[in-house]
């Protein structure tokens, strides 16, 4: 199996589902992709808001995943997966990726 690379909007076809990697603290306003995800799906922070205990350690290494299939702007998307792969966050370009958490 190999992987193919295709640079382009990750919200156009024929991408159905995103999926990125989320801290576990609630914070979105960093990355310029969760913004984005923020702006045309609002729904997907909304139920990351009701459903995640964002004070838990125990979510790390989980997701969340959120449909999406009713988007109006854009209707080829049906989901949107949250990774907790970060227990924390910053922005000082260090890399908080938690590795054990992907196994």
């Amino acid at each position: 199996m190999s992987l193919q690379v295709v640079e382009q909007n990750v919200f156009e076809p024929p991408i159905n589902v995103v999926i990125h990697q989320m801290n576990c603290v609630g914070e979105w306003g960093i990355g310029e992709l969760k913004k984005e995800i923020v702006s045309k799906f609002p729904n997907v922070k909304q139920a990351d808001d009701e459903r995640v205990r964002h004070d838990d350690p125990r979510i790390l290494g989980r997701f969340l995943v959120v449909n999406v299939s009713n988007s109006q702007i854009h209707p080829n998307l049906n989901y949107v997966i949250n990774l907790y792969y970060q227990f924390i966050c910053g922005e000082d370009k260090k890399r908080y990726t938690d590795y054990e958490a992907l196994y």
